[in-house]
């Protein structure tokens, strides 16, 4: 084709490329929104199908890390309530990676926490003395840790 102009046929590589940044962002935080509505709703498989029906759309790997740190922190809290306890591990894996080197008063370092803590809890109670309890009591301690750092930071002037 010529300069600026695509060849026939051609086809981008994701449809996620096709929106603007303000789409991109409004589509996460839509997301976001139907995603704990729905697990607050205690329905799990919904917010499961609304996450896997973005995925197929335009995928998840954009945006900003701490977005896609969210998502995937709801979407092991929402595995972790139908009890697929190895898949919410592994979604929270990558959301904590994402995470991790954020402020500890963000939501996402936040939320990667508490969701570690309720996924080892109930996975405790589905295979007691597999040491699913200390992992949960460790993470419990983090997640301490975090809420007095963002205290901190939050009285610092």
């Amino acid at each position: 084709g010529r300069p600026g102009i695509p060849s026939p046929g051609w086809q981008p590589a994701s449809a996620i490329s096709l929106l603007s940044s303000r789409e991109r962002h409004d589509l996460m935080i839509a997301l976001l929104h139907d995603t704990r509505t729905r697990i607050g709703r205690n329905d799990p498989a919904a917010a499961l199908d609304r996450i896997a029906e973005t995925e197929s759309q335009v995928g998840i790997d954009f945006g900003p890390a701490w977005m896609r740190a969210r998502v995937l922190a709801l979407k092991a809290e929402a595995q972790t309530a139908l009890g697929d306890f190895a898949a919410a591990r592994a979604t929270l894996d990558k959301a904590w990676s994402l995470a991790e080197g954020h402020s500890p008063d963000s939501e996402e370092v936040r939320l990667c926490a508490e969701t570690y803590v309720a996924l080892f809890r109930a996975w405790h109670r589905a295979e007691p003395n597999e040491g699913f309890e200390d992992l949960a009591r460790n993470w419990a301690t983090r997640a301490a840790q975090f809420r007095e750092q963002a205290e901190a930071l939050r009285a610092t002037p």
